[in-house]
C-alpha cells in the first residue's frame, strides 16, 4: 500500500534581477519530467511514497542575509511565503516542505578520475601520464 506524502515546495528568489523559472520548467524539473526529483522517489521506493497531492507555490521573493545556510534560507523563503499568503489552506496539511533558492550557486571540485591522485585504484598508465589540472564546476 502506497504512503501519501504531501509536500509543499517553496520557490523563493533571492535576486529580483534573475528572472523566475517558468511555472512549466519547474513542474517538469520536480513533478513530472522523466528525471524529476518527486518521480525519482516513487520509482526508487517501487511506488510506496505517493506525492500526488503535493503542492507547488508562486514564486515570491526573499531576503538572505549574512548567513547563506540552507536553514537560513529555507526560514526565508518561507517567512516570504507567509507574508504573500498569511495563511494558506494547504499548510495544515502537508508532511514536509521542498525550498528552492533561486539564483543558486555551487562550486566544488570535480571528483577525481580514475588512476588520478585522488582515485583509489591506480593503473600504471594513469601513473606516469601527465595529469590535467582540476578544475572547479559550477552548479548554476
Amino acid at each position: 500500500m502506497a504512503k501519501s506524502v504531501r509536500l509543499g515546495i517553496i520557490r523563493a528568489r533571492h535576486d529580483t534581477s534573475v528572472p523566475v523559472i517558468p511555472d512549466p520548467a519547474c513542474i517538469a524539473m520536480l513533478m513530472t519530467g522523466d528525471h524529476a526529483v518527486l518521480r525519482f522517489w516513487e520509482d526508487t521506493t517501487r511506488g510506496y511514497l505517493d506525492f500526488e497531492d503535493s503542492t507547488m507555490f508562486p514564486w515570491v521573493d526573499m531576503t538572505v542575509g549574512a548567513d547563506t545556510s540552507r536553514a537560513a534560507q529555507a526560514r526565508a523563503a518561507v517567512d516570504a511565503l507567509k507574508a504573500r499568503f498569511p495563511d494558506p489552506p494547504e499548510w495544515p496539511h502537508l508532511n514536509g516542505l521542498i525550498v528552492i533558492s533561486h539564483p543558486g550557486q555551487r562550486t566544488m571540485p570535480n571528483p577525481p578520475r580514475p588512476g588520478s591522485r585522488g582515485s583509489r585504484r591506480r593503473s600504471r598508465r594513469a601513473s606516469t601520464a601527465a595529469r590535467p589540472a582540476s578544475t572547479g564546476c559550477r552548479w548554476p
